[in-house]
């Protein structure tokens, strides 16, 4: 929006009609750009964002540990889970699409181990 009000005000200011409709067609492309950037970005900082809605007793849950475990164990826990999941362990013929659920699984194992972490150094129970 922003951009096709400067290409406007620019166009009248050269004091031709020509000038001011080739102004906010510029601005308007200038503007097109801009969102096309804006909503890449919006989508690339929000693709691993789906561990959030996991409880907490769901991640100990998921890493087959128990509440009362010791950071060590839950260590242990994860990079059992990574193990499973990383696409460096896939053979080198597998497919493109199932290397990018691997990584997404990867990516999804370290969040939730990430958030545990947080979590338990915020309680005092972890680390």
């Amino acid at each position: 929006m922003f951009g096709r009000l400067l290409g406007t005000l620019l166009g009248f200011a050269a004091g031709r009609i020509l000038g001011a409709v080739l102004g906010f067609l510029l601005g308007y492309w200038v503007d097109m750009i801009a969102n096309e950037r804006g909503q890449s970005a919006r989508q690339q900082g929000s693709k691993h964002k789906p561990s959030s809605h996991y409880r907490e007793a769901d991640i100990y849950e998921f890493f087959g540990v128990s509440s009362g475990v010791s950071d060590r164990e839950l260590k242990k826990a994860y990079h059992q889970k990574m193990k499973q999941c990383h696409p460096d362990r896939l053979p080198s013929d597998a497919s493109k699409e199932l290397k990018e659920k691997a990584k997404q699984a990867a990516q999804e194992v370290q969040d939730l181990y990430d958030r545990l972490r947080k979590l338990r150094r915020q309680k005092g129970t972890g680390e």
